[in-house]
């Protein structure tokens, strides 16, 4: 099979290391979203690089506009289940847009993946001396030097969301989806939807509400009351 390789730009302590915790993380992640990583490179006994399979993907940065409803929805589950497992395993992204989540054509329709994990560092550290992220997706907190939270990952979830509304046809899908982008990006840390379980759960319930054409039970909606999108029940009347 055909492979990426994944050098590492220099041989300092900093990039060797942020080499290993990305091969660790793609291979603890690979079922939940992100490509698992193969080998690590070793040059002269030193580590150099890791081996990732080859994706024939583009970016949803790229492709959005000719995603069906059903399939944009697809891809945002996909990569909200993918931050979840990465939470988990106790890490922050750190840069999520929509160039960092690549779309490929599963056996049912689109699959997101998110890739790019160059950022990523344990929840809670803090960067004095840095800003990393890309501009106008890094939260308000971060960019004045506070801790990476999940509700870091959250607000540049919800501004990549919201760039993808205006490509949604279906009326009703971008009207929820713009009030979950509201609910990650909410400048506020305290008060942001920050909870991927939640996220993920909520996007599988809008599918169902909206993208299926059926009307939910009531189990469905309490995640969506807890989060306040409780105004999805007019949305899909």
């Amino acid at each position: 099979a055909d492979v990426y390789v994944r050098n590492a730009y220099d041989s300092s302590p900093r990039e060797i290391e942020s080499i290993k915790r990305q091969f660790s993380l793609h291979r603890a992640l690979s079922e939940s979203g992100t490509v698992d990583a193969h080998d690590l490179i070793l040059s002269a006994g030193a580590v150099a690089g890791f081996t990732m399979p080859a994706l024939e993907c583009r970016a949803l940065s790229e492709v959005a506009g000719t995603l069906e409803p059903r399939g944009l929805l697809a891809v945002l589950r996909d990569t909200a289940f993918a931050i979840f497992g990465l939470h988990s395993l106790g890490y922050i992204h750190g840069d999520i847009t929509s160039n960092n989540v690549w779309v490929s054509q599963g056996e049912v329709g689109p699959r997101g993946t998110l890739l790019d994990l160059g950022f990523s560092v344990p929840v809670g550290t803090r960067l004095i001396t840095e800003i990393r992220g890309t501009p106008g997706h890094i939260s308000p907190e971060a960019r004045v030097g506070r801790p990476f939270w999940q509700a870091t990952d959250a607000y540049s979830f919800g501004v990549m969301l919201d760039s993808c509304l205006a490509y949604c046809s279906d009326i009703s899908l971008r009207e929820v989806l713009g009030q979950l982008a509201t609910k990650c990006s909410i400048t506020a840390e305290e008060t942001r939807l920050s909870d991927f379980s939640v996220i993920y759960a909520t996007l599988v319930r809008i599918g169902r509400a909206t993208v299926d054409s059926r009307f939910p039970h009531s189990d469905y909606l309490l995640p969506l009351r807890k989060t306040g999108l409780v105004s999805i029940t007019k949305s899909i009347r």
